[in-house]
C-alpha cells in the first residue's frame, strides 16, 4: 500500500510539472513584450488598504493575493510560466518575479493589467492604435514626472524649463528623457549610484537624449541582482562602470 501511495504521489506531481510551460518572452494585452530579466513596474494595489490581489507570496495562486506589495515600485521577472490555477479550468499567463524585498512573487499578469496593478496597464491599451492620443497621454506622463524630479532637487528649474519646452514642441522621444532622469534618480536616492554619477548621466541624458537604450534600466537590474545576492558588489561595481561609461 506505501510502495502504491508512493507511485501515485511521483505520477500527480508528474501530472502537475507537465501542465506548467516555461518560455522566454511573451507579448501581453497592454501592448509589452516581457522577457525573462525584464523589469515589471508596479501600480497600484486594486484590494483593501492598497493591497495587490494578482501578486501572490511564492507560488500560491488561491483567492485574491496574499502581498500587500505597496511599499514595492519593481519586480525583476524570472521566469514565464503558462498554468491552470486551482479552482481554475482555463491556463494563463503566470509571471515568477523578484521584488526589491527579496522576496519572490507569482503576478497574474493579465489580470493585474485590466486592474492597472502594473504599469502600463489595460486601460492605456485603447491609445495604441491612436498614435496623436499615445503621444498626448506620454507626453503628460512625462512632464509629470519632470515637476516631479524639479520638486524632489533630480534637475534645476532651467533644466526642467528647457525640457518642459523641448517635450511640448517635440513630444517625448522612443524612451523619454524624464523617465530616464526619473529611474537615475531612483537609483541615486536608493544607493545605487553617486551623486557624482547621476550628475554625469543626467548632463548626458540632457544634452544628447536618452537614445533608444536605456542606462537606467539596465542599472536597475544590476541593482535588483545585486538586493537579491544573485551578483556580488564588486560585479555591480564593474558592471555599473561599463554601463556610465557607455
Amino acid at each position: 500500500m506505501g510502495k502504491w501511495i508512493f507511485v501515485s504521489a511521483s505520477l500527480l506531481i508528474l501530472v502537475h510539472v507537465k501542465q506548467i510551460k516555461a518560455q522566454e518572452k511573451y507579448t501581453a494585452s497592454n501592448g509589452i513584450i516581457y522577457r525573462v530579466g525584464d523589469i515589471v513596474r508596479l501600480g497600484k494595489g486594486s484590494g483593501d488598504n492598497g493591497s495587490f490581489r494578482f501578486v501572490y507570496w511564492g507560488s500560491s495562486l488561491i483567492g485574491d493575493g496574499n502581498s500587500c506589495g505597496s511599499f514595492m515600485k519593481m519586480m525583476i521577472l524570472k521566469e514565464i510560466k503558462r498554468l491552470t490555477p486551482p479552482f481554475q479550468d482555463e491556463p494563463e499567463i503566470i509571471f515568477v518575479v523578484k521584488g526589491d524585498d527579496f522576496m519572490t512573487y507569482s503576478l497574474r499578469i493579465e489580470r493585474a493589467i485590466q486592474s492597472c496593478e502594473i504599469k502600463p496597464c489595460k486601460s492605456c491599451e485603447v491609445t495604441l492604435s491612436d498614435s496623436k492620443y499615445t503621444n498626448r497621454i506620454r507626453t503628460a506622463d512625462e512632464l509629470i514626472k519632470l515637476k516631479s524630479l524639479l520638486d524632489n532637487g533630480g534637475l534645476w528649474m532651467s533644466e526642467y524649463t528647457e525640457q518642459e519646452q523641448k517635450l511640448l514642441r517635440n513630444g517625448p522621444g522612443t524612451i523619454g528623457v524624464a523617465d530616464e532622469l526619473f529611474t537615475l534618480k531612483w537609483l541615486l536616492d536608493n544607493g545605487a549610484i553617486w551623486m557624482s554619477e547621476y550628475t554625469k548621466q543626467k548632463q548626458k541624458v540632457l544634452k544628447n537624449g536618452p537614445g533608444t537604450f536605456s542606462v537606467s534600466d539596465e542599472l536597475l537590474k544590476l541593482k535588483l541582482l545585486l538586493d537579491n545576492g544573485e551578483i556580488r558588489p564588486w560585479e555591480y561595481r564593474k558592471q555599473k562602470e561599463r554601463l556610465l561609461e557607455s
